[in-house]
């Protein structure tokens, strides 16, 4: 992380902060660096609010640093990789401060402002889509893991390299919400289509397999223990103690992930569920093809909510107001 002495800074401010998952928040965070970088300004990190939802509904105190190591990370572009441009602590607050719109490029005179506020009033819209930069397409934040992951990583790492001298396959299986959204077919996350996927790839049987799934039945995964050597969290007992904590610990399976997800990057064959998500990822259980038409078809269905909504309001402005005696 870059000193923040006499520096001059970046922040992205919302006026009721979105909770998004962990790659949506990681992907804005992109897009704050890449300005902080291009403007020559060190960026103040956002607090990181991540949705209860896909942590049992349970909400909890999110911090950055349990997923990962910002003093290892870099952002890399055409001209090489570059320490991250973060304040190490949040800056004076009598700083003189320009603040600007999510669209507003930065104005002449933007180096007599020490701080530099980019006001979002769209918390739902991600920062990415609402300022407009073309260094983002040619950026990548490559984030590392925290020392946390790692380890927690390493004994399933290990396992794996004894069943497997010749590299292993990791499986994402997502099922919850993309099947009960009717996003993915829920027989492409079954043992049957994923067996015929890894079939389809050349995968032998007896090869070993790397399962993450946010199924959580003991039982549903039987049919392709049949066939596979399968490995899964629930065999590490620190792993399962984030997902069924005890002692009045919170959950955390966003921590599951993140460690589920440095194993899969290890694999020689990384069979994703969804394509466009992880750019690592070698296949994916559900074709471009489907995943294309069912993201037009979203867009439709958002469209017309929105127009819905829209004429409702206007109808509720226009109607006649009722007077009170």
């Amino acid at each position: 992380m870059a000193s923040s002495r006499g520096s001059r800074y970046l922040e992205y401010e919302t006026v009721a902060p979105a909770r998004s998952g962990l790659l949506h928040v990681v992907s804005d965070l992109r897009c704050l660096l890449t300005e902080a970088r291009s403007a020559g300004r060190l960026a103040i990190l956002p607090q990181l609010l991540l949705r209860p939802r896909h942590n049992f509904g349970i909400d909890r105190k999110w911090r950055w640093d349990a997923y990962f190591d910002f003093g290892r990370s870099v952002l890399a572009d055409s001209a090489g990789e570059h320490p991250l441009p973060l304040a190490n602590h949040e800056p004076a607050a009598e700083l003189t401060t320009l603040v600007l719109d999510p669209g507003e490029p930065l104005p002449p005179d933007a180096a007599d402002y020490p701080r530099i506020v980019r006001r979002f009033s769209n918390s739902s819209v991600p920062f990415r889509k609402q300022v407009p930069l073309p260094a983002l397409a040619r950026t990548q934040l490559r984030l590392a893991p925290s020392a946390e992951v790692t380890a927690l990583a390493a004994p399933v790492l290990n396992r794996l390299a004894a069943l497997s001298k010749g590299g292993f396959v990791a499986v994402h299986a997502r099922r919850g919400d993309r099947v009960a959204y009717g996003e993915v077919p829920s027989r492409l996350t079954e043992p049957a289509g994923i067996r015929r996927h890894l079939r389809a790839c050349e995968v032998a049987d007896g090869s070993a397999i790397f399962l993450a799934s946010d199924e959580r039945r003991a039982d549903f995964w039987k049919p392709l223990e049949e066939h596979y050597r399968l490995v899964r969290y629930v065999d590490f007992p620190k792993l399962a103690a984030l997902v069924s904590p005890r002692d009045g610990l919170l959950p955390d399976n966003y921590l599951l992930y993140q460690v589920e997800r440095e194993v899969m990057k290890a694999a020689r064959l990384w069979i994703e569920t969804l394509p466009f998500v992880e750019p690592c990822a070698h296949s994916w259980l559900v074709s471009e093809r489907f995943w294309t038409k069912t993201a037009r078809r979203r867009a439709r269905r958002d469209r017309w909510r929105l127009w819905k909504n829209r004429v409702r309001r206007i109808a509720g402005a226009l109607a006649p107001r009722r007077s009170v005696a």
